[in-house]
């Protein structure tokens, strides 16, 4: 998995001037995760609330995050699951869409 999600943060995070300390006080976590996060060396990617979080105070589009960080928005996600459910998209249908990311 690349670190695309990790290299964004520590994009805006630099131009918006935020320390690494200030950033992560901001939405709830911990220095040293965010310095994790930021050198693909964490072990699992925080929940979409965490995520938003990160958007919000650095300014950036939440949803682009969240797909960054290879996580299906929660509203995307129900619309999938119910379109399944109903019969509008199959699994290889889903599984043809996943591939071509």
């Amino acid at each position: 998995m690349s670190n695309e999600f990790g290299e964004k943060i520590k994009e805006l995070r630099e131009i918006k001037g935020y320390g690494l300390r200030e950033l992560a006080r901001e939405v709830g976590i911990s220095p040293g995760y965010l310095s994790q996060l930021e050198t693909g060396k964490a072990i699992g990617l925080p929940g979409e609330e965490k995520i938003i979080r990160l958007a919000k105070v650095l300014s950036f589009d939440q949803t682009k995050l969240i797909l960054l960080a290879d996580k299906l928005p929660k509203d995307i996600e129900s619309m999938v699951k119910q379109n399944m459910k109903d019969g509008n998209v199959t699994a290889e249908d889903l599984s043809v869409f996943l591939r071509k990311k």
